[in-house]
């Protein structure tokens, strides 16, 4: 289970199959890339 918490108070929770670890660091790597764009401003 993962779940991103906005400033707002809004909540994304999902499930993720990655399995073996490597699919597990790359699914992060890209998760950090979307939640860097939405960031807020200021």
């Amino acid at each position: 289970m993962v779940a991103v918490v906005y400033v707002d108070g809004g909540v994304y929770e999902c499930v993720v199959d990655a399995k073996p670890r490597e699919i597990l660091r790359g699914w992060f790597w890209q998760l950090a890339q979307v939640l860097g764009h939405h960031r807020p401003m200021g």
